[in-house]
């Protein structure tokens, strides 16, 4: 049993030695719900760390491939890394668990938009303008953006002053940006949004 000690003694020492070093903690048990998960990737990513929320998203799907949710952020992520393809296909998989979510229908069209394909860009926001909601004001942010690349002025700078009056008055970035789209497109808004 001698023979052994030291050979057990010297495997602990190094096992001790290399701990500090090591730079990846394994695993054994995940506490965390698919939902946790989730939230756990929106907060991630609204503080802009991208690869810490993909990882959470990931880690969302792996426990439970119908979180909507997850598969919208990975979509996010992927705009935000400028990979429209690849976030419509996953915002494509969120709409089929949540087909009534206007939000996700209006960054598929905004994803569709940076990929150069208008018509199911227009048909996405549409219909996410058709089911209203508190973000409806970004809704038509964006169709006023496809109707842009159509060279649709007038439609743009109406979605524009509609856009406007009806964004949150704190939202101050958002109605500047829209002030100055207006200015730009050339038109002005009268007291009909037109």
């Amino acid at each position: 049993m001698k023979i052994f000690r030291p050979a057990l003694v010297s495997t602990i020492g190094l096992l001790l030695f290399a701990c500090p070093f090591t730079e990846y903690i394994v695993r054994l048990h995940d506490p965390l719900d698919a939902q946790e998960h989730t939230r756990l990737g929106a907060i991630y990513e609204k503080a802009g760390d991208l690869a810490q929320a993909e990882e959470e998203y990931l880690l969302a799907i792996r426990k439970d491939r119908g979180q909507a949710l997850a598969w919208a952020g990975l979509g996010n992520i992927q705009m935000a890394e400028g990979r429209p393809g690849k976030a419509m296909r996953n915002y494509r998989r969120a709409l089929k668990l949540n087909s009534d979510s206007p939000d996700i229908l209006n960054n598929l069209a905004a994803a569709s938009l940076a990929a150069g394909r208008l018509e199911p860009a227009e048909e996405a926001v549409d219909r996410a303008i058709s089911l209203g909601g508190e973000n409806l004001h970004y809704y038509l942010d964006t169709r006023a953006r496809i109707r842009l690349a159509r060279q649709d002025y007038g439609g743009a700078c109406a979605d524009f002053c509609r856009a406007l009056e009806i964004s949150p008055p704190e939202d101050e970035a958002f109605r500047k940006e829209l002030a100055l789209e207006i200015e730009q497109t050339g038109g002005s808004c009268s007291e009909d949004g037109q």
